[in-house]
């Protein structure tokens, strides 16, 4: 799905996440990592378009593997590298671990720069609650 750069396209980006048919534990998981990527995204990649691919694929015990993929055209950067390290105390000031939470909710991520976009793809496994997932 395309969408603008604008915090206000998080209200289709949740929709779409929820359209999926899955487990409900896994679909606020993934909403919230997709939401982490997205915010920084139009936070401050300066990016003029970006896209959100979300497929389902089963695996062989029976589940299913949720991929998000999203990219944009913004200046380069890989959120992975850029992981905080967990504070050893409390913090105050907002900002700064949402990527942590994002690596963290996901049971892996990647990312690659490739024909000038930032392409972060991340994956974690789920049940679906309906008999028909979206794919």
């Amino acid at each position: 799905m395309r969408l603008r750069n604008d915090i206000s396209e998080l209200t289709r980006i949740q929709a779409e996440i929820e359209s999926l048919g899955i487990d409900h534990g896994a679909m606020m998981q993934a909403q919230l990592a997709v939401e982490e990527a997205f915010v920084n995204v139009v936070s401050y990649s300066g990016a003029k378009e970006i896209e959100l691919d979300l497929t389902l694929t089963p695996t062989d015990d029976g589940a299913m593997t949720l991929t998000m993929t999203l990219s944009d055209d913004g200046v380069p950067f890989n959120p992975i590298e850029k992981r905080p390290e967990q504070p050893k105390e409390p913090r105050m000031e907002p900002g700064g671990l949402g990527i942590g939470l994002m690596l963290d909710l996901t049971d892996s991520a990647s990312y690659r720069r490739d024909n000038g976009k930032n392409i972060l793809e991340m994956k974690m496994k789920t049940q679906c609650d309906s008999p028909s997932p979206k794919e």
